[in-house]
């Protein structure tokens, strides 16, 4: 008599173990595609912020003084600052560069073994037009960068370039 009341107690708790257990595994699962939603929203916010924060101070760098006597700068020197680039593959990079013309986008021929080879009347010449703040920033944050460097880079490098050629001066371009 006892024994048939154990046992059907038993399957009783057994029974509500399963539930409680399934549910909890249920309720684990929307924890954790809340937590990946959460997750990936936030990831899009600091994006967004480092890109607006990039935007707003490299449009500020090319409105300034200092943009200016750059912009000779890289002109008499013949040089340019690569903020970033992208290979997207079919043999095309994209570069995003600034020289004494202002910002730029540059499309052109992958360096491949195949384009090493050809003579220089084959392969393809790059194509320059004038670029978007907002596509470059976006650029070199996917790779990376934080929207408040990318001026300080830009700033790092054009004093390098200067420093090549000042008197006194160690440092070789």
């Amino acid at each position: 008599m006892y024994e048939q009341k154990w046992a059907a107690a038993a399957e009783l708790y057994e029974a509500k173990n399963r539930k409680e257990q399934k549910e909890k595994s249920d309720q684990f699962g929307e924890n954790m595609a809340r937590t990946i939603i959460d997750q990936e929203a936030e990831k899009r916010k600091r994006y967004q912020a480092h890109v607006a924060v990039g935007i707003h101070e490299l449009e500020r760098f090319l409105r300034s003084r200092s943009w200016f006597v750059a912009r000779t700068l890289l002109a008499a020197s013949k040089r340019h600052i690569i903020i970033a680039e992208e290979n997207e593959g079919g043999g095309i990079t994209t570069v995003y560069f600034l020289d004494g013309a202002g910002l730029q986008r540059s499309v052109e021929a992958t360096q491949t073994a195949g384009l090493i080879l050809r003579s220089p009347d084959e392969i393809p010449k790059p194509r320059i037009s004038p670029a978007n703040v907002g596509e470059v920033v976006g650029l070199a944050i996917r790779q990376g960068a934080k929207g408040g460097e990318i001026v300080g880079r830009i700033v790092s490098e054009l004093d390098r370039i200067a420093d090549a050629v000042l008197p006194g001066s160690t440092v070789r371009v």
